[in-house]
């Protein structure tokens, strides 16, 4: 018999990182890209304009894929000032004026370099070697020699007449004289694709200088996620976006915030709209690690597979479950994982702040001042309320003996003038918290209370690893 585990306790009461950390203009060196590396010279030659540069903490991620908007970018950075509009640009579904990379994709358009389909770009996609192949040939206007046979390109391939050009050009390196077409470009072969090209093109490479914007805090450290991996944030006025990297590569993400997309769904799409979309791709249920089954459809989120993740789109039930949530993970990793992950201090000190990170992003997103996290001075009221939780076997905002949160918040020194408080338990991560925390009219309306200022949050976990968490916010 299959093992489910689907219930979740509640009771009521962005600029990205990535080649583009734009601070930099001086060629570095990156701890994941040594002197002998095979594209160590070329990432250094770009990296020197500031036209390719690392993610911040000292690695270049040579191995991770690159995104759609993130290879246009580059080639916005090198020819901006080498090629004229040839087309009136017609809007991308999926790429609002308020997109990081929004400039870059209609300068690529009018260009003719990128096309998208179906009225989107679809940003947030991996670039495979065959649409690099075409972007790099419109791009830097390179002409075809003679017909080479490629043996994993058919000549009716839609993608042989650009492949073919790099070839007859000897802009790309076949290995048995297989191009793998469908494979994703890495960031690495990007840097030495592009070097190529420029150097074949005879383009004199300027200094990127990146218009004078407001850029997005990016935090740190990084926190603990459950697949192993752990959470880069970036925030801005509007958005959110964690990046979750496992040995220097990026294996999952989890955005928010009107114009962010990932996987070909948007925030703000209705149910009906991504149910079309995913049609064909929503497995039964999923099996953990650990045997553990989970349902992929519910009134609240639907986990659909793309090519290379599993992604779960959640809904606001409250209002005409349009999405508002989006988490891919590598299937891999998503395999990998037990329905809860280990518990340890680090996960619970990364559930303490997430939770008030994410808090904060709904609370933008309905006008609301952010909550002030202050975790580190009073979050043990908290924490002592999850544990007693536990130990007793009970599941309330009052412990047995009647005391109510705000006579333990009394109790632990802290004297307010209002508050609220949200309890979760059985959540799989703390993302799946508060998305279900937010779809609890009770948990709603105190995440979202406007007279309440601070906030602080205490997880503690049982001996099967769930997660218990106390919230309490005041003022």
């Amino acid at each position: 018999m299959k093992k489910i585990k689907q219930t979740v306790a509640i009771v009521v009461c962005f600029i990205v990182i990535s080649l583009f950390h734009l601070n930099e203009s001086a060629a570095q060196t990156f701890i994941d890209v040594p002197d002998n590396h095979t594209h160590a010279e070329n990432i250094a030659r770009l990296n020197g304009y500031n036209i390719i540069n690392g993610y911040g903490n000292g690695y270049f991620g040579v191995n991770d894929p690159i995104l759609r908007e993130h290879a246009v970018l580059l080639i916005y950075k090198i020819l901006k000032d080498e090629k004229e509009a040839i087309r009136t640009y017609i809007p991308f579904s999926d790429v609002k004026t308020t997109h990081s990379s929004y400039e870059a994709i209609r300068w690529a358009y009018e260009r003719g370099i990128i096309d998208g389909a179906n009225g989107k770009f679809n940003p947030q996609d991996f670039v495979t070697r065959e649409q690099m192949a075409k972007i790099l040939v419109n791009a830097f206007d390179i002409k075809a020699n003679e017909n080479y046979k490629i043996s994993d390109v058919a000549f009716n391939h839609w993608a042989y007449p650009y492949i073919n050009t790099l070839r007859g050009n000897n802009l790309t390196y076949l290995y048995e004289n297989q191009f793998f077409p469908s494979s994703r470009t890495k960031r690495g072969e990007m840097a030495s694709f592009l070097v190529r090209t420029v150097d074949y093109a005879n383009i004199e490479l300027k200094t990127f200088t990146p218009p004078t914007t407001s850029i997005p805090n990016v935090t740190d450290p990084l926190y603990d996620a459950g697949w192993d991996m752990k959470w880069h944030v970036i925030k801005d006025a509007k958005t959110l976006h964690l990046k979750g990297y496992s040995n220097n590569s990026l294996v999952g993400e989890y955005i928010k915030g009107n114009g962010k997309s990932l996987e070909g769904i948007s925030i703000g799409m209705t149910k009906k709209e991504v149910e079309v979309l995913t049609t064909g791709k929503v497995p039964q249920a999923i099996q953990y690690k650990d045997g553990y089954y989970r349902n992929t459809s519910t009134n609240e989120k639907i986990t659909f597979e793309s090519a290379t993740r599993y992604v779960t789109v959640f809904f606001d039930i409250h209002n005409n479950h349009k999405v508002t949530g989006i988490l891919a993970i590598d299937k891999t990793k998503y395999l990998q994982k037990p329905y809860y992950y280990p518990a340890s201090v680090a996960l619970q000190e990364s559930y303490e702040d997430l939770k008030i990170i994410l808090m904060n992003q709904s609370r933008k997103e309905f006008g609301l001042s952010e909550l002030v996290n202050v975790n580190d001075q009073w979050n043990t009221i908290a924490r002592k309320h999850s544990e007693d939780m536990i130990l007793r076997n009970y599941f309330a905002h009052d412990t047995p003996e009647g005391i109510k949160f705000y006579d333990r918040m009394a109790n632990g020194g802290l004297q307010i003038l209002t508050g609220a408080e949200n309890l979760a338990m059985g959540t799989e991560t703390i993302i799946h918290a508060h998305e279900a925390l937010m779809n609890s009219i009770g948990h709603r309306n105190n995440i979202l209370l406007d007279r309440v200022t601070h906030a602080y949050v205490g997880v503690h976990f049982n001996s099967s690893n769930s997660p218990y968490i106390t919230i309490n916010m005041y003022k």
